[in-house]
């Protein structure tokens, strides 16, 4: 039995067997990898358009004609930066008030840069009212991570 056995191990028959056993291993684990990796890519797509109407199609531009209805050519939302009044600023994210009422939640990191016409500002510099414009990258939540801010001068009008 030992001889069958041995002999067996030896044959060419065993080691194409073996040969092929581990080329589809092989092969499954590429696939595996290709799996987890479409999941992750699906994932991310799935988790940032859940928020994807809110976040470039304010309320008000919808007006009850679905996620088109109403859209122009005058009603781009901003989704690589911000423009409007700050209405809230809690630690790196700043929550402003732009077109239509929408507000946009604005990320600042220490690579965000601060600009005045006036004066060199920073972050601690800005204030709740302030105007600012913002330009960076949408992340997947919708929000907007800063690369530049400019703080613009208030404009003050004589209304009587």
């Amino acid at each position: 039995m030992t001889n069958e056995i041995k002999s067996f191990l030896e044959s060419r028959k065993f080691k194409y067997i073996t040969g092929a056993v581990g080329t589809v291993i092989v092969l499954l684990l590429i696939f595996q990898a290709g799996v987890m990796f479409g999941f992750h890519r699906a994932n991310f797509g799935y988790r940032w358009s859940e928020s994807y109407g809110d976040n470039f199609f304010p309320r008000p531009m919808m007006g009850g004609g679905g996620m088109m209805g109403g859209f122009n050519n005058r009603d781009y939302m901003m989704s690589h930066g911000a423009f409007g009044e700050i209405l809230k600023i809690d630690g790196s994210m700043i929550t402003v008030k732009g077109r239509y009422e929408a507000e946009k939640n604005v990320l600042i990191d220490k690579d965000t840069v601060f600009e005045s016409d006036e004066i060199e500002v920073k972050a601690t510099d800005l204030k709740v009212g302030d105007d600012i414009f913002v330009i960076g990258a949408p992340n997947e939540a919708g929000q907007v991570l800063a690369k530049v801010i400019r703080i613009l001068p208030k404009i003050i009008t004589n209304q009587k």
